[in-house]
């Protein structure tokens, strides 16, 4: 084992000196936890990368018993509605001698009757081992694909040059901030498609409340509320910034430097954001991918209003997952629940 990763170490340390540009250093982060900053010569940010994504990636991968690694996050292990068989036995007299002409029993014995019985447990699990795990996962993951887009403009800035599509300079603090902008959520490029998501979601929910669904034994408090922040805080916070960082930040710049066109680097980074959602999700998040990837290539690579679109429609979706959840009403995990509509 200790051969390969020193293998790995030399090599990127060749790139170090040999090919050490903007965009070996995206890709190398992509595949490499800290890989990016070690080709870039900042050893000590190489290391706390790697170990931050590797320790919270790496301890949710071995608590979560489904190990999902698409970006919709972790399928929490949710317990189903458990049905209990239990048995009973009674003894009983009989007649084991019948006199037909007197009608009358002449000698009884006895007999053990055995009556097998089922019933279905609704009391309230605990599923916050699971949720944590989900948490952990989700944490790694995100923070994982922002350092590949961050040590990748880090390096177009040390070198300078063709920005391609341009790149978003701002810090990942104000990357954050733009779902709460009022300049962002006032453009009708955004509060048009979180209004068309809104009510998909609106009439999507209640199409499912009307259908028959597998019960799911009812979790307790801590679990419900473990649930309701990885599905309304978590999976926005996770979702928005660093995937827009990464797929239309660098994935599609990368592509635009292949083909200067926006109509091949655009359809390319939303099928590469597609494929790496689980499948039912394939057709709405090449879509979104789409939508989003256009105006970040209209406004230079600026992507105030991507975060924001990103962030409002998985928060919507977040809340109906969480509301089929509390009903009781699907089995498989919200984080699996995609609606057909992906982001």
């Amino acid at each position: 084992m200790k051969l390969p990763i020193l293998s790995i170490v030399f090599y990127l340390l060749f790139l170090e000196s040999a090919y050490a540009n903007f965009h070996t250093v995206g890709w190398v982060n992509t595949f490499v936890p800290g890989g990016g900053r070690l080709v870039m010569g900042q050893y000590l940010e190489a290391g706390k990368e790697a170990a931050i994504e590797i320790g919270t990636f790496g301890i949710g991968y071995n608590m979560s018993p489904y190990n999902s690694l698409t970006l919709d996050g972790t399928p929490i292990d949710y317990p189903s509605v458990g049905t209990y068989t239990f048995t009973s036995k009674r003894r009983q007299s009989y007649c084991s001698k019948y006199d037909p002409v007197k009608k009358r029993c002449l000698a009884y014995r006895n007999r053990t009757i055995t009556t097998t019985n089922s019933t279905t447990d609704y009391s309230e699990k605990d599923a916050s081992k699971s949720m944590n795990a989900a948490f952990l996962q989700e944490f790694g993951l995100k923070y994982h694909i922002m350092n590949a887009f961050f040590s990748y403009r880090d390096q177009y800035n040390i070198e300078g040059g063709d920005p391609g599509q341009g790149i978003d300079q701002r810090s990942a603090k104000e990357m954050f901030k733009d779902p709460f902008r009022w300049e962002v959520l006032s453009s009708a490029w955004v509060y048009v498609p979180i209004a068309l998501t809104s009510a998909f979601v609106f009439f999507d929910y209640r199409s499912q409340l009307n259908q028959v669904q597998q019960e799911i034994t009812p979790l307790n408090s801590r679990s419900r509320a473990y649930l309701a922040f990885n599905q309304m805080v978590m999976y926005p916070v996770g979702s928005a910034a660093p995937e827009e960082a990464f797929y239309r930040g660098f994935v599609q710049n990368e592509f635009y430097y292949l083909v200067r066109s926006p109509y091949f680097s655009v359809p390319m980074s939303s099928l590469v954001f597609a494929l790496s959602h689980s499948q039912d999700g394939w057709p709405s998040a090449f879509i979104s991918g789409l939508y989003q990837g256009m105006i970040a290539y209209k406004n230079d690579g600026d992507l105030s209003y991507g975060n924001a679109i990103h962030f409002w429609g998985v928060v919507v979706l977040g809340v109906e997952a969480y509301l089929l959840t509390l009903n009781s009403q699907v089995k498989a995990p919200p984080a699996s629940l995609h609606f057909n509509f992906t982001y």
